[in-house]
């Protein structure tokens, strides 16, 4: 067991996608925590930016962080020759004052997506040390480019440790759903069903 480090806590805001519309191409469900894209073209780039939480950033440097998640081909992936990618990519930009440059943290990317497993959810998961610099940034992306097919991925997060957990929504995306509920109740109970009380 030595070397074993067990997070659980997702530093990726918003991985249920809770509040996105589907828009050109890309679907979002919230009650599934997926997303789902189909490209017609080859060249064409799709990409959604996350956040990480302060917890997160304040936390990562020196540390080892795994970034884990699934995905499902739903119909089969044919890769353009430019610059193919699918998936999500975690940047840790270094303070140039302390020597360095940015860490990129990928999960999946480039080729990795294979057509074996049509209409099945593979769960990958990648661990990565972090180096020991101050940083000036942190940021997330899921990247979808130079393909076509239709790929869905679900289940999204990044956390500290070697080992990846099953999927738990940022303690951040908690706190603001039970402040959402509160104001809701607040608000319903101040005016009622037809009006003022």
């Amino acid at each position: 067991l030595d070397g074993i480090e067990v997070g659980g806590r997702n530093i990726m805001l918003n991985s249920s996608f809770k509040g996105f519309s589907n828009t050109d191409g890309m679907e979002f469900d919230s009650s599934a925590r997926s997303i789902t894209y189909k490209s017609t073209a080859l060249g064409s780039t799709k990409s959604l930016s996350r956040s990480v939480s302060e917890y997160g950033k304040t936390r990562i440097r020196g540390r080892k962080v795994t970034i884990s998640g699934e995905y499902k081909v739903n119909e089969s992936i044919t890769y353009g020759t430019t610059n193919p990618w699918i998936g999500m990519e975690l940047s840790v930009r270094r303070d140039d004052s302390t020597g360095g440059s940015t860490q990129w943290l990928s999960w999946l990317g480039s080729k990795t997506v294979s057509n074996d497993n049509i209409g099945k959810w593979v769960k990958v998961s990648k661990t990565f040390s972090v180096t020991d610099y101050d940083h000036a940034s942190v940021s997330l992306a899921i990247v979808l480019r130079d393909f076509t097919g239709s790929i869905s991925l679900r289940n999204l997060k990044v956390e500290f440790g070697n080992r990846a957990t099953d999927w738990t929504p940022a303690p951040e995306d908690v706190d603001s759903n039970i402040s959402d509920a509160a104001k809701t109740a607040t608000n319903y109970l101040s005016f009622g069903s037809s009006g003022l009380v």
